[in-house]
């Protein structure tokens, strides 16, 4: 007898901008969790992502994960720091409007490769391209917003130091195509229900509507890593990028608050960014006692007597690393921007102050700093990310099975 339909394995392909070892934030983390998650339960995996220009397309394996390689059709690789001539930026900015290479390659995969559902993530480079190249194939597909491509042609919706309420005309013209297109997806998932919302008022709506599935650091397997004994909180950890959209300036004026009220407070920042940006971030925390350390993985910085803080004052979609700090029964603080509002709400361990203000930042640590602290689990969720995507491919693969069984049924009784 054939598996029952809720334990049959099926055939996943992911599709994201990055995969590791090309890491340039958390979506790339969580995507290939994800992928490893789903192979753990049986499932065959697979996971279509970017190469540079140039190189010739391949495939690779990540444990029981089949990692495919394609190159991106375009004139530069925009993921990290590089230069670009004028002509150059006219011809990326023109892709990234819809790329036909890009689809003709993602569909020669899936055409090979023949999944039972296509999730995609990140499309960054491969562009919304992917959606009728999987539609044309008849696979059904699901998306997961992890930033704000789908409306915003920086992918952040900030400008001028602010973030951006309503789409500018450059952003509602370019984007269009891509927003449009997302008609052709069958179910639309946020990692927040904040960037569901967000998105959903700009895109055509998915047939199956919007979910949300937050992100959880680590694996569904991985042992929550908890300190179990009583510590004083003393010290300060920043832990991401170093952006202007991430709020350290926020930080550190809190940290001046701290310092003048004569509490001088540790902080240390693990992360990499721009060099000049980076740079003027030094300057500007050269008389506080900050430590700049660059990349670390999360457990060297998120020790016992820590505080996270999340001081981001762009719409964070959700925000990964509150939850890695959280594993590690760390307290955090965030900024109430975005979904960080959301984790502080869920979580009574996660504390929230005024995106932007140094003073109320302040006011929050200095009620933290010095006490003692019980380090906590982190709230579990009612079932593992990977069992939550599981139904979520089901229900679109069974919603689709449907539409062509009542198509079929009109065609058969001559119903128009």
């Amino acid at each position: 007898m054939p598996p029952e339909p809720e334990s049959r394995p099926l055939r996943v392909m992911l599709l994201n901008s990055l995969y590791p070892p090309v890491v340039v934030g958390g979506a790339e983390q969580s995507v290939a969790e994800l992928a490893r998650d789903l192979a753990t339960r049986g499932h065959r995996v697979g996971v279509l992502t970017l190469s540079r220009p140039g190189t010739q397309p391949g495939s690779e394996r990540d444990g029981a994960v089949e990692v495919f390689r394609t190159p991106l059709a375009g004139v530069v690789w925009p993921f990290g720091p590089f230069t670009e001539r004028r002509w150059q930026r006219g011809v990326r900015s023109l892709l990234e409007v819809f790329n036909p290479v890009m689809a003709f390659r993602v569909w020669s995969v899936l055409r090979r490769w023949r999944p039972d559902v296509l999730h995609t993530n990140n499309v960054a480079g491969f562009t919304g391209a992917v959606w009728p190249a999987a539609r044309l194939l008849g696979i059904p597909i699901v998306h997961t917003t992890r930033d704000y491509y789908l409306s915003c042609v920086g992918s952040v919706r900030f400008r001028n130091g602010t973030p951006c309420g309503d789409q500018c005309p450059r952003c509602r013209i370019v984007t269009w195509p891509r927003r449009r297109l997302f008609g052709l997806v069958d179910r639309g998932i946020g990692i927040s229900e904040f960037i569901a919302r967000t998105e959903a008022r700009a895109c055509a709506a998915p047939t199956g509507g919007w979910g949300v599935v937050p992100n959880q650091a680590g694996r569904s397997s991985d042992v929550p890593v908890v300190v179990n004994r009583e510590v004083t909180l003393s010290r300060l950890v920043y832990l991401g990028r170093l952006k202007p959209t991430k709020g350290l300036e926020t930080l550190f004026e809190a940290l001046r608050i701290l310092q003048g009220e004569g509490r001088r407070i540790p902080l240390t920042i693990a992360g990499r960014g721009e060099d000049d940006y980076v740079s003027s971030l030094r300057d500007l925390a050269a008389d506080l006692e900050v430590e700049f350390v660059g990349y670390r993985p999360p457990g060297e910085v998120l020790v016992p007597g820590s505080v996270l803080v999340v001081p981001s004052i762009w719409w964070e979609p959700q925000g990964r690393v509150v939850a890695e700090a959280r594993r590690h029964g760390l307290p955090v603080v965030v900024s109430d921007s975005g979904g960080l509002a959301e984790q502080a709400h869920h979580d009574e361990a996660v504390s929230s102050f005024r995106a932007g203000d140094g003073e109320d930042l302040a006011r929050v640590l200095s009620r933290m700093l010095g006490r003692s602290w019980t380090p906590t689990t982190p709230t579990i969720e009612a079932a593992p990310v990977a069992d939550r995507y599981l139904r979520e491919y089901r229900r679109v693969i069974d919603q689709r099975t449907l539409r062509g069984r009542s198509r079929s049924c009109e065609a058969d009784t001559g119903i128009a």
